[in-house]
């Protein structure tokens, strides 16, 4: 049975494949005949395939707060590339994977200067990168905790993020605090580290003796991006 909503979505997936392929001036001309003879409909589509097209200028907007190079380093189609809306798309969800970009709207506009070029736009939401958190918990042992956790996303704007947090009570006092940077240098490889500072008092009705117990250290954490 012939189906019209079938129809368009085929011809949204040719035109899909040549853009895939950089030829965004790709034609498709479809065909519907009645065929007499078998009393059903003739479907042909007809291409005319565009030349390439390359990626001229790309301009990153909206930001605020975030640093340019920030989010121009997550686009992974560069300048000069024939143009591939498979990357496009990449580099997009690459932004939104930030963690502070609320949305991504894309704008493609034909370069003014060459007909075979493409100007391409990101144009970014950004959220907000900052969150505070609260909250009690009591404990047989270590009676009632109270907790306080802060943590930014885009710490000075340069997708840093940064984490303290704080465990408190009569026998408790926690202390933490965490940072990473998702690019050393021009490699997308995170670093990070993490130092805590606890202390816990154990006094005599819990165990035969009283003591106070401290801990201090820390770790270092690095993990590069495999793609």
């Amino acid at each position: 049975v012939f189906s019209q909503e079938k129809f368009e979505e085929t011809i949204r997936g040719v035109q899909e494949l040549y853009a895939d392929k950089g030829r965004l001036r790709t034609r498709i001309n479809p065909v519907k005949t009645l065929n007499a003879k078998t009393d059903r409909m003739d479907v042909r589509y007809e291409i005319v395939e565009g030349p390439l097209s390359y990626v001229d200028h790309i301009d990153v907007e909206g930001n605020k707060a975030t640093k340019t190079h920030v989010l121009r380093r997550e686009i992974v189609i560069k300048r000069g590339d024939p143009f591939s809306s498979s990357r496009v798309r990449r580099s997009v969800e690459k932004i939104r994977n930030l963690g502070f970009i609320d949305d991504v709207d894309l704008d493609l506009q034909p370069s003014p200067t060459d007909p075979d070029k493409v100007d391409l736009t990101f144009d970014v939401t950004e959220g907000k990168p900052g969150m505070l958190t609260a909250g009690a918990a009591y404990s047989s042992i270590d009676g009632l905790i109270g907790t306080v956790s802060l943590q930014h996303l885009n710490l000075f704007g340069r997708a840093q993020r940064a984490s303290l947090q704080w465990s408190f009570g009569k026998r408790v006092q926690d202390y933490s605090i965490s940072w990473t940077t998702p690019w050393v240098g021009n490699s997308p490889t995170s670093l990070g580290f993490d130092i805590y500072n606890t202390r816990r008092i154990n006094p005599f009705s819990t165990s035969l003796s009283a003591y106070v117990e401290k801990r201090l250290g820390g770790s270092v954490r690095v993990g590069p991006r495999f793609k």
